[in-house]
């Protein structure tokens, strides 16, 4: 999975105090899309494979503190801390840049990578900094390597979290950063506003040496899935999966059993992977808004995907490898 590429030098310790140092990382995005170089085929990231995206396709990489220097005069209460993590060998600070306004006039002010594409023209002034786009956030799951591609994407879910909450939703004013931990809080009426963290499940469903495999109906994602969802008020994660499976599908489970877990930030998800058994009948019945195919698949019949990305494709791989204790083979 994609978080497997950091060996464990993720540290998401807030530092409210840390100043940036030339080679920090300083991350700027204009609503979910972020600024960094970029060379070769740019566009070819529309359709691009998971975990593929790089090297050969696209060259990319973060601008830092030095860069950023070269163009502006960036006051250090305009980046927040965000966290550091090994780069190539260096452990390197990621800052973000929230003030969009210092860009104004720079060779870093928004213009889209369509924009550059529809002019015509790959020198345009809103590209005056040579080899810069906006990339979006949703297509670095694509990137490689894929160990930035997760600080860009768990940046993206931080960034997110602090445009949402600039202002109290108890009393309306403006909130502030807390010195101590990473914690929005309002002045005003002591409200305390923590990262927003959703959980959910995906669940391998698993029927006479089958696991069901299906398709969204509606998400432009057209490669096999298994039956996923949000945790809702007052669930255990258990209940989530049986939910879920019961709603989507229209199966009953039993032996619910916790495989592995994932941050996934493009919807602020901490995700837990389950496997069960169909309890009683396994006539698939699709929720048809959510999902447009569920078919019942053998391991040797499976076509694995090895992207190294999502927890999905792990738990579909480790199925088809037969890596799960036997009892969840038999007919």
């Amino acid at each position: 999975m994609i978080q497997d590429y950091l060996n464990n030098s993720y540290d998401n310790s807030y530092r409210a105090e840390a100043k940036p140092s030339d080679d920090s990382f300083i991350l700027h995005f204009h609503n979910n899309e972020l600024l960094c170089h970029a060379e070769g085929n740019v566009a070819s990231l529309e359709s691009a494979i998971p975990g593929k995206a790089g090297s050969e396709e696209v060259v990319w990489k973060l601008l830092t503190f030095k860069e950023i220097r070269k163009t502006l005069s960036v006051a250090e209460n305009k980046l927040i801390y965000l966290f550091k993590m090994d780069i190539d060998g260096e452990n390197r600070e990621f800052f973000l840049l929230v003030d969009a306004s210092l860009l104004k006039g720079t060779g870093l002010a928004y213009s889209s990578i369509k924009d550059r594409e529809n002019s015509g023209n790959s020198e345009s002034d809103d590209y005056s900094t040579d080899g810069l786009y906006y990339i979006p956030a949703s297509k670095f799951r694509s990137l490689i390597p894929l160990s930035t591609s997760f600080a860009v994407i768990t940046a993206w879910q931080l960034y997110s979290w602090y445009r949402d909450n600039r202002h109290c939703g108890r009393c309306g004013a403006l909130t502030i950063h807390d010195s101590k931990e990473r914690m929005l809080k309002c002045p005003d009426c002591g409200n305390m506003i923590y990262p927003k963290i959703c959980p959910g499940v995906i669940v391998g469903i698993i029927h006479k040496g089958r696991i069901l495999l299906t398709k969204y109906a509606n998400k432009g994602y057209d490669r096999y899935a298994l039956v996923a969802g949000f945790t809702e008020i007052g669930e255990t994660l258990e209940e989530s999966a049986a939910r879920e499976a019961y709603e989507e599908v229209g199966l009953r489970l039993k032996n619910i059993t916790f495989y592995k877990s994932q941050p996934w930030s493009a919807s602020s998800s901490l995700l837990a992977g389950f496997f069960a058994e169909v309890d009683g009948s396994d006539e698939v019945i699709l929720e048809t808004e959510e999902l447009k195919e569920g078919t019942w698949f053998y391991p040797e019949d499976i076509v694995q995907m090895h992207e190294g990305v999502s927890l999905t494709e792990e738990m579909i791989n480790h199925f088809a490898d037969r890596k799960l204790d036997e009892r969840w083979y038999k007919n």
